[in-house]
């Protein structure tokens, strides 16, 4: 998509410290105005295909900022005298390493990180992997030259500039967690751009390899609950349907999927595309059967990683949910292992035997495989003294727990004192099984977009927490099928920010944004507009109210008339304001400012019933104003289910 300008004269940003070296307390010093001297991009002269489409990037992205266009050169021959912005292994760069021993291994940079080096006003950008070179250029445009990337469809560039001043680097940039993404609807639907200028590593959004890839997933069309992918229920049909007008499975494949029946009584009548496995087939019973479920996966999966020959991570995800297997072999195992252990004592012998397979048959390779801890499975394989009820519930080395409490209540990080009591604390009890974790976090009330949820003001303390736990993959979802709900930009804009550097102030990062997605004009209306809301959360948590992830305390009662009153207001002033300026943004701005006031204005439609002294008339009046927005920018969705629709919502209210 198109990217908006906005016009500025001079920037003068100092470069954010994230992780340093043993300079850290030593502030930036001022080396130049770039635009005083002559410039080139210098490569090395076998540069990766990520080299030179980042090179290119910096140089357009330069050029649109300051009308002054940067040679891409691969010769220091070539330079006369000019200085450089050297990517990668230049020989340049390998003079410096020489001397200074930068470290950019692996374990150093967090897969992910970069280090940025300045001398003699030359400026020297590499990593460990290509992805790190490019999101050290984008720091580089970021906080030299000024570019804020806010958006899918909205970054900006100060043009125009008269002066571009460069202070020191000498600094690693080192992420929290090596692969790390806030899914939104653009990351949904693979928008690179956005996904590269947000510095995440996602299985949800493979880069291409001239973006440096992401890390290597198996990818199956439904990268979470992927059981279906591996065993699919339509290989082991027989034909025709039960008496319940389900398809039937073949005798000898029954009890490889949830039991639907016990004692020819239908307990599980289940809408097959969710269709679950039965975790105890193979490893508690039926042990030499091959057509156990455990031989199944095994067999599937051997035959998936003779195909897939890069991958190194693959996901054995549970079908979504709430319930196990009703059988007697689950209910007699899971007495003594947990639900949880039932699943690691599965996904260990899963491991075991293709990993084995894979060592014999692909010279010593080894895939990691994750499972989910989520729903049925979310409580911890711990006796009452905290400690893992038997070494078979340990998982193996190539195991990883993919940690997912959908049960949370999203504004509050998972170990505050507010947290509901089923999840506080819970993730510090997975630890004791002494493996590496992955984290499937949550951020939005899902049947209803347009409510407010500050879920980024728990950002920090969660992204700290999950980082203490040994997360090595943080995956915070939110909305995935609405472009039009601002707040999922925002979230993403602070989930990045804090990725790279936990130091830094939530609300100062929400005023920033403000400021460059909603002009200088608006930004204090919607930023305390923020504010506001933030303040009310906090209220209400003081009165003993749950702020569940479900949204039932989001009610007329608890939202009053005059909060959302004066929350509607900060927008009616902030679109005022902009219409009068003489913003070359104004139109943007205005998008920007109306896509954000559908939140308040939703709310206040779903409370109207409830306030006193709002009458019909008033009601209608402003249904026809959200649904006029919703006309206008398109909206489609305002909740996940399929019928949590915008034309469902008109029906309503009579439109």
């Amino acid at each position: 998509m198109k990217n908006n300008r906005i016009f500025c004269l001079s920037v003068l940003l100092l470069p954010l410290i994230c992780s340093c070296n043993e300079s850290e307390d030593i502030l930036p010093k001022f080396l130049c105005d770039m635009l005083s001297k002559d410039y080139a991009i210098l490569l090395a002269k076998e540069s990766s295909e990520t080299e030179n489409y980042v090179a290119k990037e910096l140089k357009d992205t330069y050029f649109r900022c300051t009308n002054v266009n940067l040679d891409i050169l691969d010769d220091i021959a070539m330079l006369n005298g000019k200085n450089f912005i050297s990517l990668g292994n230049t020989e340049q760069f390998n003079g410096i390493q020489a001397r200074k021993k930068i470290d950019l291994s692996k374990q150093a940079l967090n897969e992910d990180g970069f280090y940025i080096y300045t001398e003699s006003n030359n400026i020297y950008i590499n990593a460990y992997n290509d992805r790190g070179i490019m999101y050290g250029v984008y720091e580089f445009l970021e906080n030299t030259l000024g570019v804020k990337y806010l958006s899918h469809d909205y970054t900006y560039y100060p043009l125009s500039l008269k002066e571009v001043n460069l202070y020191s680097y000498d600094k690693a940039y080192v992420p929290l967690f090596p692969q790390r993404a806030y899914l939104n609807t653009p990351v949904f639907d693979n928008d690179f751009n956005y996904v590269a200028h947000m510095r995440f590593n996602t299985d949800y959004a493979v880069m291409p390899s001239y973006m440096g890839g992401s890390s290597l997933w198996h990818q199956f069309p439904i990268p979470g609950h992927t059981v279906g992918s591996i065993l699919p229920y339509t290989n082991y049909l027989e034909g025709g349907v039960d008496s319940n007008g389900m398809p039937l499975i073949k005798e000898e494949y029954k009890e490889v999927y949830q039991h639907r029946y016990i004692d020819d009584k239908v307990v599980n009548n289940w809408y097959l595309g969710e269709l679950d496995l039965c975790y105890t087939n193979g490893v508690d019973y039926n042990i030499s059967n091959s057509n156990s479920t455990l031989n199944l996966m095994i067999e599937s999966l051997k035959e998936i990683l003779t195909k897939d020959t890069t991958c190194e991570y693959l996901h054995i995800g549970q079908a979504d949910v709430a319930f196990s297997c009703p059988c007697s072999h689950w209910s007699e195992s899971a007495s003594k292992y947990k639900s949880s252990g039932v699943m690691i004592r599965f996904v260990n012998k899963v491991e075991e035997a293709v990993n084995s397979y894979l060592r014999e048959t692909q010279n010593g390779r080894e895939v990691t495989f994750s499972m989910f801890a989520y729903s049925y499975n979310v409580q911890p394989p711990v006796n009452d003294e905290g400690k893992p009820i038997d070494e078979t519930v340990i998982p193996n080395k190539r195991v990883t727990i993919k940690y997912a409490p959908i049960q949370a209540d999203y504004v509050y990080s998972l170990d505050d004192s507010r947290q509901n009591e089923s999840t506080r604390n819970q993730l510090k009890k997975w630890s004791v099984l002494g493996c590496d974790f992955m984290a499937w976090t949550y951020a939005t009330i899902f049947s209803n977009y347009y409510y407010y949820y500050p879920h980024y003001q728990s950002l920090r303390n969660l992204l700290t927490e999950l980082h203490n736990a040994n997360v090595i993959y943080e995956f915070d979802q939110s909305l995935y099928n609405e472009y039009n709900v601002y707040q999922q930009y925002l979230d993403a804009y602070v989930f990045s920010k804090l990725c790279w550097d936990i130091d830094k102030d939530v609300n100062e990062l929400v005023k920033e944004f403000c400021k460059y997605y909603f002009g200088d004009d608006a930004y204090m209306d919607v930023y305390n507009f923020h504010m506001l809301m933030d303040g009310h959360y906090n209220y209400l948590s003081t009165k003993a109210i749950t702020l569940d992830s479900g949204g039932s305390f989001i009610t007329g009662t608890n939202f009053p008339y005059q909060l959302m009153n004066k929350a509607c207001q900060y927008f009616a002033d902030a679109i005022a304001k902009t219409n009068a300026s003489s913003s070359k943004q104004k139109e943007t701005y205005i998008k920007h400012l109306e896509i954000a006031s559908l939140t308040p204005l939703y709310m206040s439609l779903r409370f109207y019933p409830y306030y006193d002294g709002v009458n019909d008339e008033m009601t209608s009046s402003l249904a026809s104003k959200f649904f006029d927005l919703t006309d206008k920018y398109g909206v489609k969705k305002y909740g996940e289910n399929s019928l949590l629709t915008i034309a469902n919502l008109k029906k309503e209210y009579g439109i």
